[in-house]
C-alpha cells in the first residue's frame, strides 16, 4: 500500500484570491501527485442573490434595496458621484508633470458580483467619456492569484493603449470607441490561453474604472450601466472546469479531481465522488434540507464529508467562549451527531492544526474521539479550506491528508481507489511542510481504520515513523487518552510497540506526532477494537478486518 498526500478541501477560480493553477503549482513543491477542488455549489450555481447589476441610481456606497446583500463602490481621486441621475461621473485634470488619477472599484458583500471565467463571462458597460491633452482612460480588469508569486492577474482594457500598469501576469487589450456608449467586454474569450495569464482558470473578481491626466490634460467618464452576464451554471461549469483542471495538471504532473461542496443545504460537506451532480438549487426553489442534500448524493452512489463541525450557524456568534462553554458545545455537538450517526457521512474534518475560532484542536480530537468510542466509524482528515492560493499551504491550518491505496495502480489512480480508502480510514493526515516521511499504524495485520472484533485480552500495536528530519515527539491515544509518549531521533526510523488492553466494549488507538514548537504535525485514523459477546453496535462490513486471528 502506497500513501498517496493529497490537499481535499480547496476554493479555486469561482471566487476571488485563488486559481487552480496556483493550488497544483503548491502541490507539486509538497511532492502532491493528487489534489482536490471543492469549491461552493452556491458558486458554481451564481443564481441565489448574485449580483448581475449594479444600479447607479441608489447612492454612491450602497446602491441596492436589497438588505441582505451590500454593494457598490469605491472611490478615489476627484470625483462626482451624481447619483440623482443614475450615473458615476469620474474626472481627473493636473498641470503637473504627475499624473493625477480618481477611479471606482466595484465590491458587493460577499463578493456575490464575482463569478469564474469558466462560466464564460461578460461586462456590458454604459460609458461616455472624453480626454484633452495628455489624458487616458483604462479599465482593469482583477483576476485570480498566479503562481509563482501568488499574485492577480489582469485583464487591462484602454482607449489609447495606456494602462498604469507594471504588474506582472497582464493581459493588454484595446477598446474601440463606440457611438452607442455600449460596451461589452468578453471577458472569458479575450482572456489569453497564455500560461502567465491563466485563460478560463480565472475568476471575475472586480474592475476599476480609471481616468488619469497630466500637464493641463482633462479626462472625465460617466458611467450609468454595469451589467454582468454569465451563460453556464452548476453541471455546465463543472464540466468545463475539469477539463481546464486536467490540462493544468498534466503540465505539472499532478491529477486533480473537481467535486464541490454543498454550501446551500445545511451543515457544509465536500461531496468527494464525481460521479454526483451539482445540486441545482434554483430548479428546487432555493429550499434544500441537510438531509435532502444527503439523499441526493447517495442517490448518485456517492460519499461525502461533514465539514468543520463548529463552524456553522450555532457556533459563528460564538466568541470569548469560557473553557466550560467550549467544552458543553463540544459535547453538545457530539451528541447531535451520534444521534443522527454523522449524517452519514463518511469523513469529517478534523486536522485544524490552528483551530477554528474559539475551538482548538484538542475540542476537534476531543469530538472526534466521543464520535469513535460511540460507534460512528468515520473517518478523519486534515484540512485547508483555503480560499486563496498563497493562504493555508506552508503554515496555518493547512493539513493535508495521506490516503492509502494499492501499489499496483498505473499512475493516476482512479478516484474509486481513493474514494475506497477513504470509506475504510485508510487515512493518516499532517502538515505537508513537516512530515515528508512515511507512518504506519498497525495490528497484527490490520491497520488504520480497521474495525478487530476479538475476545483477546490484548492487542500488540506498532507504530512506525521512517527517518525523520528532526526530533518530535510521538503519542499513541487510547480510547481518548494518551498513553503513551516518546520521541523520534533525526536521521532515524522510529517504531515502537503498545499493549492495547481493552477497557470498553468499543475502543480504540491511534497516534499523533508534535514537532519541538508543541505544533501538532500527524494524526492517524484508529484502528478499533471491539470485544466479542460485548460490543452490541454495528460495524459496517468495509471497516470489519477479516484478517487472520489477531494477537
Amino acid at each position: 500500500m502506497i500513501y498517496e498526500p493529497m490537499h481535499m478541501h480547496l476554493h479555486t477560480c469561482h471566487q476571488p484570491g485563488g486559481s487552480m493553477e496556483g493550488h497544483i503549482y503548491n502541490a507539486k513543491n509538497l511532492r502532491m501527485r493528487y489534489i482536490r477542488f471543492t469549491d461552493h455549489d452556491t458558486r458554481t450555481g451564481r443564481k441565489k442573490n448574485p449580483i448581475n447589476r449594479f444600479d447607479f441610481s441608489l447612492g454612491e456606497r450602497i446602491i441596492d434595496r436589497r438588505p441582505l446583500v451590500k454593494h457598490g463602490f469605491e472611490l478615489f481621486g476627484e470625483v462626482e458621484a451624481a447619483a440623482e441621475c443614475g450615473r458615476l461621473v469620474l474626472k481627473a485634470s493636473a498641470e503637473s508633470e504627475e499624473y493625477a488619477e480618481a477611479g471606482a472599484y466595484f465590491f458587493s458583500e460577499g463578493t456575490r458580483h464575482t463569478v469564474s471565467l469558466i462560466a464564460e463571462v461578460s461586462l456590458l458597460l454604459g460609458m461616455k467619456f472624453k480626454t484633452s491633452g495628455d489624458a487616458h482612460i483604462y479599465l482593469d480588469v482583477r483576476l485570480s492569484q498566479r503562481p509563482p508569486d501568488h499574485t492577480p492577474a489582469h485583464l487591462v482594457y484602454s482607449f489609447d493603449g495606456y494602462d498604469g500598469q507594471s504588474t506582472p501576469h497582464t493581459l493588454r487589450l484595446p477598446i474601440e470607441e463606440r457611438e452607442d456608449g455600449l460596451y461589452r467586454l468578453s471577458l472569458s474569450d479575450d482572456i489569453s490561453e497564455l500560461y502567465e495569464i491563466g485563460g478560463l482558470d480565472n475568476v471575475f473578481d472586480t474592475v476599476l474604472i480609471t481616468v488619469a491626466a497630466r500637464r493641463g490634460g482633462s479626462a472625465e467618464i460617466i458611467l450609468d450601466r454595469f451589467e454582468i452576464f454569465s451563460k453556464y451554471s452548476y453541471d455546465g461549469v463543472i464540466t468545463r472546469q475539469r477539463r481546464v483542471a486536467d490540462e493544468i495538471g498534466k503540465r505539472y504532473g499532478v491529477k486533480p479531481f473537481v467535486t464541490t461542496e454543498i454550501s446551500g443545504a445545511g451543515q457544509h460537506k465536500n461531496v468527494f465522488s464525481t460521479c454526483v451532480p451539482v445540486i441545482d438549487y434554483e430548479a428546487r426553489g432555493y429550499s434544500v434540507s441537510a438531509w435532502e442534500a444527503v439523499e441526493h448524493v447517495k442517490a448518485h452512489g456517492g460519499i461525502f464529508a461533514y465539514n468543520h463541525p463548529f463552524e456553522n450557524n450555532k457556533f459563528k456568534a460564538k466568541k470569548d467562549l469560557t473553557p466550560e462553554e467550549v467544552s458543553r458545545y463540544v459535547i453538545n455537538e457530539a451528541a447531535s451527531l451520534v444521534s443522527t450517526k454523522a449524517y452519514g457521512a463518511s469523513l469529517i474534518e478534523i486536522g485544524f492544526a490552528e483551530g477554528r475560532g474559539a475551538f482548538g484542536l484538542a475540542e476537534y480530537l476531543r469530538l472526534w474521539d466521543t464520535l469513535s468510542l460511540s460507534g460512528i466509524f468515520i473517518t478523519g482528515y486534515g484540512d485547508s479550506d483555503s480560499h486563496k492560493n498563497g493562504q493555508s499551504w506552508y503554515e496555518g491550518n493547512n493539513f493535508a491528508s495521506w490516503i492509502g491505496i494499492s501499489e499496483d495502480h498505473p499512475y493516476p489512480a482512479p478516484e474509486e481507489a481513493f474514494i475506497e480508502a477513504m470509506k475504510r480510514g485508510r487515512v493518516y493526515m499532517g502538515d505537508p511542510v513537516y512530515l515528508n516521511f512515511a507512518v504506519s499504524l498497525e495490528c497484527e495485520g490490520a491497520t488504520l481504520g480497521d474495525a478487530v472484533y476479538s475476545d483477546s485480552p490484548a492487542h500488540r500495536v506498532r507504530f512506525f515513523a521512517a527517518t525523520a528530519d528532526s526530533e518530535y515527539t510521538v503519542r499513541l491515544i487510547q480510547d481518548g487518552r494518551a498513553v503513551y509518549e516518546g520521541k523520534t531521533v533525526a536521521g532515524e526510523d522510529f517504531s515502537l510497540e503498545y499493549d492495547y488492553t481493552p477497557e470498553y466494549p468499543l475502543g480504540f488507538v491511534r497516534a499523533e506526532m508534535y514537532n519541538q514548537d508543541g505544533r501538532c504535525i500527524m494524526l492517524t485514523n484508529p484502528i478499533y477494537f471491539a470485544t466479542k459477546g460485548e460490543y452490541l453496535g454495528e460495524i459496517p462490513s468495509y471497516r470489519l478486518w477479516e484478517g487472520k486471528t489477531v494477537c
